[in-house]
């Protein structure tokens, strides 16, 4: 799993401990929290690449394995791991989690995230944060790697699991999982433990592992206005967003150093801590259940760039409005508006004209996807009511026995009314939750998409009309003319991002860089040229940050 992929560093810089990170522990809205000491600390995993458990951010909350005697050679368990007190290096099969001292700067993201978990967790806790939470180093990165691939990752999560913590941070990324790792994930699920994962940083609509699996809480960074961080990757897998632009927390290099960096990492180690106070705060919680606390008490963002839009989760994380968690004490009011893209809805009814809800959050997306978080227990009485516009005394498009809803249902457009009349109840004690989100529009086949075959002489354009053309668009026009013509092409109207957005015209039908016979990018009105043959392939990319008017070209057949 790569880590660069999840974080990326700016630099290694010396600050004194006491100006640790608090500008983005002020935007968290982390409050001072007075509970009764749980019996025993909740374990955070963090599988990562190294530690320095010496460092003073965060080495009085490191977790130690109660049975086991440090040092003395001897499997004192029965785990399969001898000496693994303070966790376990995954990756070279030791006990040691330390960076290695002749790469002490390489070997960071371990120790930076420790940092940001215990920075928030003595924000709430102070000096008697150790009391309430631990971390759980695992190495998963091998003192001899040349690069920061987390190769064993899930080996490292199955260590977590198996040593029985309650929450794991996974801030490392790939686009594909395997049958096992699949099966590690449904394995934590089963378990109750949850897990936080960072989405990933290329800025684009990618789902990455473990981030985009269904159980997992992905987490992206933005800021608090909704603008995405430089490297973040969207979706409609993100569930939430946390600062992730130049955080300060602990560096590798000194027990008193800090390190700036940004990326989903730090958004995702943010997030785990923030799980971690909701679970003290409500140990008896499932994680559906803390899930929908955090995601309801996030700041929903007022507006996006339509290229984000339903694509950075329920909004900006925020601990105190979290804890509060209105969604578990049951509906009581007989209307709510939900304008978050993400969200959940507790159908435990207990208004007695019934409960109503509007879902309508702002912006352009393709529509609603409802999927029950939480079983509902076959003695729910009632029914909800499903409606796609908010026409007065109109029939509701669908109607569900609150004891036979599916496991998902689906609203096109931008609106949907649900009208509970009576109350679920949900299975074991749990709350009858349903989680919705709202679906996006692909822009990047909005306007264009596949290849397109031509044989008559005429005009091409990138299909955006008097619009900005797509985002991280690809498409392709191939035009043939009749046999022993060649093709003529004039750029008529050009305006694409410079240097970056481009159109690339190939001789043939292949993309063949030896085919290449020009490229137009930017503003200026290239001069006309001619193919070698009668085939020419158009290729338009761009990416996904600035987009222009767009383009036309006109081509005729010549002799």
């Amino acid at each position: 799993m790569n880590l660069r992929n999840a974080c990326f560093g700016l630099g290694l810089l010396y600050f004194p401990s006491v100006v640790l990170a608090d500008a983005w522990l002020d935007q968290l809205n982390i409050p001072r929290l007075d509970q009764p000491k749980p019996d025993k600390p909740l374990v955070i995993a963090v599988v990562d690449d190294a530690f320095r458990l010496s460092h003073q951010q965060f080495k009085d909350i490191i977790w130690q394995r109660p049975d086991e005697i440090a040092d003395n050679g001897i499997d004192d368990d029965g785990n399969g791991y001898i000496d693994d007190r303070f966790g376990w290096d995954i990756a070279d099969n030791d006990n040691s989690v330390l960076p290695p001292l002749e790469r002490l700067p390489e070997f960071y993201h371990g120790t930076h995230l420790s940092g940001i978990i215990a920075s928030i967790v003595k924000r709430a806790y102070g000096d008697q944060a150790g009391d309430y939470v631990r971390i759980l180093p695992i190495k998963g990165l091998s003192d001899h790697a040349p690069i920061p691939y987390l190769k064993d990752a899930y080996s490292g999560l199955e260590y977590a699991l198996d040593s029985g913590a309650d929450l794991v941070l996974a801030a490392w990324a790939e686009t594909n999982i395997a049958p096992r790792q699949e099966a590690l994930l449904k394995r934590a699920e089963q378990q109750g433990t949850i897990i936080v994962a960072a989405a990933g940083n290329f800025q684009l609509h990618r789902p990455q592992y473990p981030a985009a699996f269904p159980s997992v809480l992905s987490v992206t960074a933005a800021e608090a206005n909704g603008t995405l961080t430089e490297h973040a990757n969207y979706g409609q897998h993100v569930n939430l967003v946390a600062p992730g632009t130049a955080v300060i927390s602990a560096g590798s290099t000194g027990d008193d150093h800090t390190y700036i960096s940004s990326g989903s990492s730090q958004a995702s180690a943010m997030a785990v801590a923030a799980v971690a106070l909701l679970k003290l705060a409500y140990p008896d919680l499932n994680p559906a259940e803390l899930k929908a606390c955090l995601i309801e008490g996030a700041d929903a963002f007022p507006e996006l760039d339509a290229r984000w839009v339903a694509q950075l989760g329920a909004g900006t994380i925020n601990v105190q409005q979290a804890l509060a968690c209105p969604v578990l004490k049951g509906h009581s009011r007989s209307y709510t508006q939900h304008k978050a893209y993400q969200g959940y809805l507790n159908l435990a009814n207990k208004a007695e004209q019934g409960s109503t809800w509007v879902i309508r959050p702002p912006g352009q997306y393709q529509g609603l996807r409802f999927l029950l978080a939480s079983p509902v227990a076959n003695n729910s009485q009632g029914q909800l009511s499903i409606y796609s516009n908010n026409v007065r005394d109109a029939a509701p498009d669908k109607v569900y026995a609150l004891n036979d809803l599916p496991d998902q249902f689906y609203i096109p457009g931008g609106f949907a009314r649900l009208v509970v009349q009576g109350g679920a109840e949900g299975q074991a004690g749990a709350k009858p939750l349903l989680f919705y989100r709202a679906e996006p529009i692909d822009y990047s086949s909005a306007y264009c998409k596949g290849t397109v075959y031509v044989q008559k002489a005429g005009v091409l354009d990138d299909g955006s009309g008097a619009a900005r053309y797509a985002y991280n668009s690809n498409c392709k026009w191939q035009i043939t003319a009749p046999a022993g013509k060649r093709i003529q092409l004039r750029a008529i109207q050009l305006d694409t991002e410079k240097g970056v957005d481009k159109l690339y015209f190939f001789n043939g039908t292949t993309t063949e860089q030896r085919n290449m016979m020009a490229i137009f990018s930017g503003t200026e009105l290239p001069p006309a040229f001619t193919s070698w043959s009668n085939n020419v392939l158009l290729w338009f990319a761009s990416d996904g940050k600035q987009q222009g008017q767009g383009w036309q070209i006109s081509y005729q057949f010549i002799d």
